[in-house]
């Protein structure tokens, strides 16, 4: 299908440039951005996977009451002034 699309002078020259330097031709060129372009916008829409990065264990460690923020700051800077 042949459709008309205005590009700046900049951007076209740029594009000729890769083309010739790929050895393929500026259509192709394009429909490579275009697709590469959609594709990136339907896996955007799933949203972020956070890679899980969890510690193994039971929680705190032994000795330290959990939600003992005074404790855990006092172990933190205990012998450096704080």
């Amino acid at each position: 299908m042949k459709t008309t699309v205005e590009l700046s002078d900049a951007l076209l020259s740029e594009l000729k440039k890769q083309a010739r330097k790929q050895e393929t031709t500026m259509k192709e060129l394009m429909e490579t951005a275009i697709r590469r372009y959609l594709e990136g916008t339907h896996s955007a829409g799933r949203g972020y996977h956070f890679e899980n990065h969890s510690f193994r264990g039971n929680g705190v460690c032994e000795g330290v009451e959990e939600g003992s923020w005074e404790q855990i700051r006092g172990m933190i800077y205990e012998g450096r002034g704080g």
